[in-house]
């Protein structure tokens, strides 16, 4: 091979591996974009156990995981490519996972949200009984009997 040849296949080279990085941070923009999504998400679900945020802050959580789900496809996409110029370079890559949120999930986590707040009233926490004062009595009465 001539040297003209040889540095032909080099600079050839250097662009894929050039268009790999483009790729590599393109990837991880977007998963960092997922990450911050997923961080708004857990911050809901955080109001929502510890200060009673009820049906908004469910709302405003699954809003966020889907948000999350539709940014982590795009970032699922991007690592793809940035797959494809790996292989391209004699490189093998890692699959990525896919985020993926069922309707089990999200009735688990309506209801533990939901029913999770008359447990901690049946149990006479304080906080609860000046939240929920006729839950908290009812449950009192309902245990004297």
């Amino acid at each position: 091979m001539s040297l003209a040849d040889e540095r032909g296949r080099l600079d050839g080279e250097v662009a894929e591996m050039n268009k790999a990085l483009d790729d590599a941070e393109s990837a991880q923009l977007a998963l960092k974009v997922v990450q911050n999504t997923l961080g708004s998400a857990r911050s809901w679900n955080t109001y929502d156990a510890f200060f009673g945020g009820g049906l908004l802050a469910d709302v405003e959580e699954h809003s966020r995981l889907d948000q999350a789900a539709r940014e982590a496809a795009n970032a699922d996409q991007r690592m793809s490519v940035l797959r494809t110029e790996l292989t391209d370079l004699d490189h093998t890559a890692a699959t990525s996972p896919l985020i993926s949120i069922g309707n089990a999930t999200r009735f688990v986590d309506f209801g533990l949200a939901t029913f999770s707040p008359t447990l901690r009233y049946a149990t006479g926490s304080p906080r609860a009984s000046r939240m929920w004062p006729t839950a908290c009595k009812w449950s009192a009465t309902s245990s004297d009997n």
